[in-house]
């Protein structure tokens, strides 16, 4: 049985016809990334490349000469560089070095030593959105030559004009079903799994990192405490000694005192009057205890009478 309508993700790659080849100077590059999986269609992404320019501050890349930089913005979650190589490479250009840059993570080379580094969860490094990609060319010509082969393509094709992964071995990148050993059931998902298996890792190891951050943290804070203590001690260029607050490693908390009782509530004969009323009810309480021993004194004679009849 045939739908009689598209799905709607092949609706939308009918939609890419409308991109523009240019967006705030950057050159619009779509592409499809193939489905993993047979039933679902394949999806458009979109590519953002424009030449790289110097920032007024100091670049990342100072010896490189700008002109033989591509600058590629949004670039896919699974993006390695051999993807990125195989992409640019297919569009005419010669590559030299390819530089990947994942939103929210500093570089190795200006990552602190003493740094705690959390495990992955994921059994390969991801991009997250927002990543970026540095393409390096050995000259300024194949720069120009990958952007007009874009602006070419794009005025010639509609939709992607290139597919994500050709030519490259995604046996060991790929998020999805494209894993070896290939899976025995649509359910089996070696990517997926593995990345669970990540997710809750064992007790041992868990332990085993816990026990890894404590001493990183116990390290770093004697460091602390000692420079601390050299500052209290050691006079500064101009001769003046920096005042710190002590603190104490083995310094305990002392126990939360209990509250005393307020003697001032339920107060019993604060008041004249709640002690006159109170010596009242204890003579009337006397009057009624006499009069029940009279009446038993009375009865007890009359009990201790001989009556023979």
């Amino acid at each position: 049985m045939t739908n009689p309508r598209p799905p709607k993700r092949q609706r939308m790659l009918s939609s890419t016809a409308a991109l523009p080849e240019m967006v705030n100077g950057f050159s619009v590059l779509p592409i499809t990334i193939p489905s993993t999986i047979p039933s679902a269609p394949s999806a458009v992404h979109i590519l953002y490349v424009r030449k790289h320019e110097e920032p007024v501050r100091q670049s990342a890349l100072p010896t490189t000469d700008p002109s033989r930089i591509l600058f590629v913005a949004n670039i896919p979650i699974d993006s390695t560089k051999e993807t990125l190589r195989g992409l640019f490479a297919s569009l005419g250009g010669r590559l030299e070095q390819v530089r990947i840059h994942r939103q929210g993570e500093e570089d190795s080379e200006h990552r602190e030593p003493d740094e705690f580094i959390f495990p992955n969860v994921w059994d390969k490094q991801l991009c997250p959105s927002g990543s970026t990609a540095h393409i390096t060319f050995p000259n300024p010509e194949d720069v120009t030559k990958v952007l007009k082969t874009i602006s070419k393509e794009r005025r010639n094709h509609n939709g992607a004009i290139r597919e994500w992964g050709v030519g490259v071995d995604l046996s060991s990148s790929s998020l999805g079903l494209q894993r070896n050993p290939p899976p025995l059931k649509r359910t089996d998902n070696p990517g997926y799994l593995t990345h669970y298996k990540l997710t809750y890792p064992a007790k041992n190891s868990l332990q085993s990192l816990v026990d890894t951050a404590i001493t990183r943290f116990d390290t770093t804070e004697a460091v602390r405490m000692l420079s601390l203590k050299r500052l209290r001690s050691e006079p500064d260029e101009d001769g003046f000694i920096t005042v710190t607050r002590k603190q104490r490693d083995d310094f305990i908390a002392p126990p939360p005192e209990k509250k005393k009782p307020n003697k001032a509530v339920n107060l019993e004969d604060f008041y004249k009057f709640q002690r006159r009323e109170k010596r009242e009810k204890q003579m009337e309480e006397l009057r009624r205890k006499f009069e029940e021993d009279k009446i038993k004194v009375e009865w007890a004679k009359q009990a201790r009478k001989f009556k023979p009849f």
